[in-house]
């Protein structure tokens, strides 16, 4: 048993409070079969918890949607064959 087992639920979110940003708002939300899926696959490949994978993809499509709206394209391009795609958001 570890340190951090033994220590009472307070105590351990305090533990990973220490070592985590500042909660700016916490909300609750409903995800289709389809987002709980995308969800669990990144954090599973990111290896991050889910609150990990909601905020690091909340910033992704952020920056993205900021360089579409300064009239740049997202482009997907395969290094083997080199065809590209432009990512479109509908």
């Amino acid at each position: 048993m570890t340190v951090k087992e033994k220590l009472p639920a307070a105590s351990q979110r305090a533990s990973r409070a220490a070592d985590q940003p500042p909660v700016a708002e916490r909300v609750t939300a409903g995800l289709t079969a389809k987002g709980s899926n995308a969800l669990r696959e990144i954090a599973t490949l990111e290896q991050v918890n889910k609150t990990d994978a909601i905020n690091r993809a909340l910033r992704v499509y952020a920056h993205l949607l900021s360089k579409i709206e300064q009239g740049n394209e997202i482009v997907v391009r395969n290094p083997g064959t080199g065809v590209s795609e432009v990512i479109q958001f509908l």
